[in-house]
């Protein structure tokens, strides 16, 4: 029986760190987003925000 549990903690472990992955990515992908406006000047995100591309 314990065989069938130390197979559920892997498994739980490998989907708790797949997600961690996941979510440092998208704070990494976050992160550089919010620095490329933060470089921006005030004109160029208006012009952005006024583009269909923004929504």
């Amino acid at each position: 029986m314990m065989g069938f549990w130390d197979k559920a903690f892997d498994v739980a472990k490998n989907v708790g760190t797949a997600v961690a992955s996941e979510i440092e990515s998208t704070a990494n992908e976050l992160r550089e987003i919010k620095q490329k406006y933060e470089e921006m000047s005030d004109d160029e995100l208006l012009r952005i925000i006024k583009s269909d591309g923004f929504w």
